[in-house]
């Protein structure tokens, strides 16, 4: 088949006049036999005043690439699917530019591919832009189909590709930017496969955009500069993985809804100033894992999920309960590097690295009851100003929290305490084994109402005896703060300088509730840490 314009029609099956040049091609669609056939369409410019109709199966409309256009004519401001099939199976559209002409057309319905209930076909390596509405759609059971290596740009009202109420499909390698809503749009669609596509610059929605989709795979994409987020939507059991996504106006990759439960947000690389993972709105038992991102919130009754092994700057919970909160590296952000703000219930948050951040480490508050908070390592924070925050902070009527085997220190002359329950209306919260050293105003502060200390000085840290001489010296430690019993003490003195250089033996000679002496039999000297140089005390600390 030639066009008006081609530059060779010689031996062309068919001619087209270049006006209503779909009569043309859908005489020729229904020439073919019914078992199917190929049609080529050769370079030119195929102007359209109505639909191509696809109305057999195994067809092939081929063209030459991007010299072949099919474009809807000038002032045609009526509703139109430049390429239209329904209920067939293995069709290929390959090799074409699908030009909408939204320039010279009213707001009306336009789309490029048009597929309903379309089975085993492929769509390849077309250009379809400029529509008033969608670039290729796939609706109502189109299945097994696969999209590949398409450029999708410039539609003006809605998505760069749709699917809906479609599964099994493919959607592979293609550039979708600059439409007007979103790149990718999959609704109400399972079992798909969504990988290595660009989707950047859409305007103002997500670059991939899931609603109450289930069981997809989005994987290896490039989501950036987009209106929205870069990935977002609702569903469940889909798994978003291996993605770059940056500089979208509105976060990195955001799931919500009731029904948006067991997504698995994995190796994602998120990037720029709002590159967060946003679960909100009741998205459970999710798992956010091995991302890297600048952010991570759970919010508005998102439950019992799962953020593990993730590299970030904060991690914000709000009115997010029955969370595990594990093995995350919270470095250097503005504000706190954990933190659980407004009824947040009965989360863990173990095993975390939270350093270097402006405000607290760890922080709770506002009626955040019966969290466990056990195992982590908040270090440096309080960089907004010298003695201001801590390691982990519990504020606010914050109630019944386990504070337990944590790690908090400071060597920046800036981390105020490395626990403080802040608030008397902080009630009953518990403190055990955790090492607090090196922190500004002390190890553990304790203002709330009923707390329980046990074991909560254990790696007590202190500058004590000065190695200019040998022989038994008697010194008296008090505790940042009191235990409500007597604790039972081991001990032990090291030199930092030189470790080897010293032997000391210790004895415990009186342990009360607010401190303990020991004596030190100092054996030997160091010959190189030079006098009046100190030696640091470390002990450790259990209940009776």
């Amino acid at each position: 088949m030639a066009a008006y314009n081609s530059i060779d029609n010689t031996n062309a099956d068919y001619v087209c006049d270049g006006t209503d040049d779909q009569v043309e091609i859908n005489t020729a669609i229904n020439d073919l036999p019914s078992i199917g056939g190929s049609i080529y369409l050769r370079e030119g410019t195929y102007v359209l005043s109505g639909d191509i109709i696809i109305s057999k199966s195994n067809v092939a409309l081929v063209g030459a690439g991007a010299s072949t256009v099919i474009k809807i004519r000038d002032s045609h401001n009526v509703n139109i699917n430049m390429i239209y099939a329904s209920g067939q199976s293995k069709l290929l559209i390959r090799d074409l530019c699908i030009d909408g002409n939204k320039a010279n057309q009213s707001w009306v319905t336009m789309n490029g591919i048009y597929f309903t209930s379309v089975e085993d076909s492929k769509i390849v390596n077309c250009q379809v832009e400029n529509l008033k509405s969608n670039g290729i759609c796939l609706l109502s059971s189109s299945d097994y189909n696969a999209i590949t290596n398409n450029t999708c740009r410039d539609n003006a009202w809605f998505y760069g590709i749709q699917l809906e109420s479609s599964s099994h499909n493919t959607i592979r390698g293609n550039t979708c930017e600059r439409n007007y809503y979103t790149g990718i749009y999959v609704r109400s669609s399972y079992k798909n496969t969504i990988i290595g596509n660009i989707c950047q610059e859409n305007e103002s929605f997500h670059g991939i955009h899931l609603q109450s989709s289930n069981d997809n795979t989005v994987t290896g994409n490039i989501c950036q500069e987009n209106g929205d987020k870069g990935i977002g939507g609702s569903g469940s059991h889909n798994t978003i993985s291996s993605n770059i996504v940056k500089d979208n106006r509105n976060g990195g990759i955001g799931l919500s809804g009731s029904n948006t439960d067991y997504n698995t947000i994995i190796g994602n690389n998120i990037q720029g100033t709002l590159g967060h993972i946003f679960l909100m709105s009741g998205a459970d038992n999710n798992t956010v894992s091995g991302n890297i991102c600048v952010g991570i919130f759970l919010l508005a009754n998102s439950n019992s999920n799962t953020i593990d092994s993730n590299t970030c700057q904060r991690i914000y919970l709000d009115r997010a309960s029955n969370n595990t909160i594990d093995s995350n590296t919270c470095l250097g952000s503005s504000q706190n590097g954990i933190y659980l703000d407004e009824r947040c219930d009965n989360n863990t948050i173990s095993s975390n690295t939270c350093g270097s951040h402006a405000r607290h480490g760890i922080y709770l508050d506002d009626d955040c009851d019966n969290n466990t908070i056990s195992s982590n390592t908040c270090f440096n924070n309080s960089g907004a100003g010298v003695g201001t925050y801590d390691g982990i902070c519990v504020d606010d009527d914050c109630d019944s929290n386990l504070i337990a085997s944590n790690h908090c220190f400071a060597t920046n002359g800036k981390q105020n305490y490395g626990i403080n329950i802040a608030t008397a209306n902080c009630d009953l919260n518990k403190l055990t084994a955790n090492y607090c050293y090196g922190n500004v105003a002390g190890s553990i502060s304790d203002s709330g109402t009923g707390s329980i200390l046990e074991i909560s000085q254990s790696g007590l840290a202190q500058n004590l005896v000065p190695i200019d001489s040998s022989g038994l010296k008697e010194h008296t430690i008090t505790f940042p703060v009191p235990f409500v019993k007597v604790p039972r003490v081991t001990a032990n003195l090291t030199n930092p300088d030189d470790p080897s250089a010293i032997a000391y033996v210790v004895w415990i000679k009186s342990v009360t509730t607010d401190d303990f002496t020991v004596i030190c039999n100092v054996t030997t000297a160091s010959s190189t840490a030079g006098d009046n140089a100190d030696v640091a005390w470390f002990a450790t600390l259990e209940t009776e």
